[in-house]
C-alpha cells in the first residue's frame, strides 16, 4: 500500500455490497444508511476517493450468458421500481429477492 499521504482511490463494485444483510425490520432508505455508515464510510480511513460502480437495469439483458443471470423463471416477483421506504426481506428471502430485484434495489440505494 502506498504511504498515506499519497491519495489513493478504491472502486467497489455495487453488487457486492447487496451481500450484506439489511437488518430486521429495515426500508431500503435505513439499509442504504447502514452500508453508507458501516462498510463505506470507514473506508476513507484509508482511501480518499471511493468510487461505487452498479449495473444498470439493462445489465441482466446483457449477462443472460453468465449462469448468475441465467433467464429461468422465478418465483421471487420482479418490481419495475422499489422505494426508499420498501421494507425489505431478511434470510433467505433477502438473497431470493436480490437475484430477481438486483438492478432495481440498486438503483433504489443510489437515489438514497
Amino acid at each position: 500500500m502506498p504511504p498515506r499521504n499519497q491519495q489513493q482511490a478504491l472502486v467497489i463494485d455495487g453488487s457486492s455490497l447487496l451481500h450484506f444483510y439489511p437488518r430486521a425490520e429495515s426500508n431500503v432508505f435505513q439499509y442504504s444508511i447502514y452500508l453508507l455508515t458501516e462498510h463505506i464510510i470507514p473506508l476513507f480511513n484509508d482511501y480518499s476517493r471511493i468510487d461505487i460502480i452498479f449495473d444498470s437495469s439493462k445489465s441482466q439483458d446483457v449477462k443472460t450468458f453468465i449462469k448468475r443471470h441465467d433467464a429461468k423463471s422465478s418465483t421471487q416477483t420482479k418490481y419495475d421500481k422499489i422505494l426508499r421506504n420498501y421494507l425489505l426481506p431478511t434470510g433467505k428471502a433477502y438473497q431470493i429477492f436480490v437475484v430477481s430485484n438486483r438492478s432495481r434495489l440498486a438503483a433504489a440505494i443510489v437515489e438514497c
